[in-house]
C-alpha cells in the first residue's frame, strides 16, 4: 500500500520536473507591465496601478525552457536530395555545438499574493515556488560518436567543470514601495527561503582520452552535492554486482522539518526615477541571498576520483561502422561503467547563493498611451554563470486593455520576439503572452526553436491609479 509520505515525494519530484519540462526572458516581458499586479516581482518600485489586488493558486505562472542556440533543425532536417525525406545529420549538428553547452529550465508560480495601496506607500505579500536548473556538456561527446578514437584533439570531453545545477524552493516575500516624490519611488522586498531540492556540481571532469595504438585512456572527477527534503539517495556503485542503488523516502514530519532547515534569504531592491511626463528610468537587483543546505546532505563522488583507466578502443567513424555500432556502442558503454564508477557519500551542510537579476530599464511615452520600453538584463548565478540580455518592447496601456510585442537580443540569437496582453475587466485582471528563442534567423518555424516562455496569470484587482501623470 502507498503511504502518504510516498505520495508526498512523488509529488515534490512531479512538480519540480513538470514545471521545468514546460528561463528564457520569463520575467523580462512584464517588467514594464503595471498593469499586471506581480510586476512588482521584477522591481519592487514597480507598484501595481491598481489599489488592491489578490490572487490564489495562478496569480502569475512563468515556465521556460532555453539551449545555447540548439534547435531541432540542427540535427533533423529535410534531405539535401530526397525532398520528401527527413535525415538526421549528427555531423552538421556537432559542427554547430559549443564546447560547452547548456539547456536550461525554469518556473516560476506565484500560488497566493496580495497588495494594496495606503497613500504613498504600497504594501505586497508573495508565496511563490521558483525552479532553477542548468544542464551543462561539452561537444566531446558527439566528436566521440561521430570520430571514435580519431577525434583531431586527441581527447573527448564530456563534462569539463560542469554538469549540472539545479534548485528548488519555497518564497515568502514581503514588498514595500513608497513614492518619494512625483518622480522617484524607491521599493524593496524581503524573501524567506526554504530550500526542497539542491544539486550543486563542485567539480565535474569527464574525459577520454586516445593515443595512437587506438587505446582509450579515460579519467574521472566527480563531485556533486546534494540536499533534499523528500530523502537519501543510497549508491554504494553503478557498476558492480549486488551495489546498492536505493531512494530512501523520509517521513511526513521529516519533510516538513528539512523544508524548516533549508532556511535562506534574499532581497530586492529597486527605484524608478521620472525624467519628465513622457519619460522614466529604473533599476532593479533581485535574488540577493542564499539558502543555507542542511536536509540530507550528501556528495555523488567518483570511487576513484582523478585516476587513469586505459582500455582498447575503436579506430572508426559512425559511418564506416554501420552495422556495428551497437557493438561499438557497446564497448563504449563498459568501458565508461568500469572507470567511471561513482558513489554516494555523506557530506555536512553547504550554502548555495541565488541566481541573482540586474534590471536596468527606460520607457518613453509617444502619442498618449503608446510606448517604446528597453530592457537591459544579467543573470549571473554561481558567481560564474552569466547571461546578459537586452530588449525592446512596444507597449499601449490603458485602464481596460495592455498589449505588448517586443523582441530581446541574448548571445545566442538577434531574434527572440515575445508578446503579452493583459486585460480588465470588472474586479477580474487576466494577463497571457509568451517569448520565443529563435535559433535560425528570423523564422517562426517550431523547429527552429532554441527555447520558450511563457506567462499566465489572472487576479482580482479593485480600484485604480493613473501612474502616468503630470509631474508638478
Amino acid at each position: 500500500m502507498i503511504s502518504r509520505k510516498h505520495i508526498l515525494a512523488l509529488l515534490l519530484v512531479v512538480m519540480t520536473l513538470q514545471c521545468s519540462i514546460v528561463k528564457a526572458q520569463r520575467q523580462e516581458i512584464s517588467y514594464f507591465f503595471r498593469e499586471i499586479p506581480q510586476a512588482g516581482l521584477g522591481n519592487p518600485a514597480m507598484t501595481s496601478t491598481n489599489n488592491f489586488y489578490f490572487s490564489l493558486g495562478i496569480g502569475n505562472l512563468t515556465p521556460g525552457y532555453s539551449t545555447s542556440g540548439l534547435c531541432y533543425h540542427d540535427l533533423i532536417h529535410t534531405h539535401p536530395i530526397y525532398s520528401d525525406s527527413l535525415q538526421i545529420d549528427v555531423a552538421g549538428f556537432s559542427s554547430k555545438l559549443k564546447n560547452n553547452n547548456r539547456i536550461t529550465l525554469g518556473c516560476d508560480v506565484s500560488l497566493l499574493s496580495f497588495g494594496f495601496r495606503v497613500g504613498k506607500n504600497f504594501f505586497s505579500y508573495d508565496m511563490s515556488f521558483t525552479m532553477d536548473g542548468r544542464l551543462s556538456f561539452s561537444k566531446g561527446i558527439f566528436d566521440l560518436l561521430m570520430y571514435g578514437t580519431d577525434v583531431a584533439s586527441g581527447e573527448a570531453a564530456f563534462f569539463d567543470g560542469e554538469l549540472i545545477d539545479y534548485t528548488a524552493y519555497l518564497s515568502n516575500s514581503f514588498g514595500y514601495a513608497r513614492e518619494i516624490n512625483d518622480r522617484l519611488t524607491i521599493g524593496v522586498r524581503a524573501k524567506v527561503l526554504n530550500g526542497l531540492v539542491n544539486i550543486n556540481t563542485q567539480r565535474a571532469n569527464v574525459r577520454l582520452s586516445f593515443n595512437e595504438q587506438d587505446e582509450i585512456n579515460a579519467e574521472c572527477d566527480l563531485d556533486i552535492r546534494t540536499s533534499n527534503i523528500a530523502g537519501n539517495v543510497v549508491i554504494s556503485s553503478i557498476t558492480q554486482e549486488g551495489a546498492t542503488q536505493e531512494f530512501n523516502v523520509e517521513a511526513y514530519q521529516n519533510m516538513l522539518e528539512g523544508a524548516g532547515d533549508n532556511i535562506g534569504f534574499a532581497f530586492d531592491l529597486g527605484a524608478t526615477y521620472r525624467i519628465n511626463n513622457d519619460m522614466e528610468v529604473s533599476l532593479s537587483i533581485n535574488d540577493l541571498g542564499f539558502i543555507n543546505w542542511k536536509s540530507n546532505c550528501q556528495s555523488i563522488v567518483s570511487v576513484n576520483p582523478g585516476s587513469q583507466v586505459s582500455f582498447e578502443g575503436v579506430s572508426a567513424s559512425i559511418d564506416e561502422l554501420g552495422n556495428s555500432f551497437e557493438q561499438y556502442f557497446s564497448d563504449i558503454v563498459d568501458t565508461l561503467k568500469t572507470a567511471f564508477d561513482i558513489h554516494t557519500v555523506e557530506s555536512g551542510s553547504y550554502r548555495t547563493s541565488t541566481p541573482m537579476k540586474i534590471r536596468a530599464g527606460y520607457s518613453w511615452r509617444f502619442a498618449n498611451n503608446n510606448f517604446l520600453h528597453a530592457l537591459a538584463s544579467c543573470k549571473v548565478s554561481n558567481g560564474n554563470y552569466f547571461e546578459p540580455t537586452a530588449s525592446l518592447f512596444y507597449g499601449f496601456h490603458s485602464k481596460y486593455f495592455t498589449i505588448s510585442v517586443g523582441n530581446t537580443f541574448n548571445k545566442s540569437s538577434a531574434f527572440n520576439p515575445s508578446f503579452l496582453m493583459n486585460c480588465h475587466l470588472g474586479v477580474s485582471d487576466l494577463h497571457f503572452g509568451t517569448t520565443l528563442d529563435i535559433a535560425r534567423g528570423v523564422s517562426f518555424n517550431v523547429a527552429d526553436l532554441s527555447g520558450v516562455s511563457f506567462i499566465v496569470g489572472a487576479n482580482i484587482a479593485i480600484g485604480s491609479k493613473p501612474y502616468w501623470k503630470k509631474i508638478d
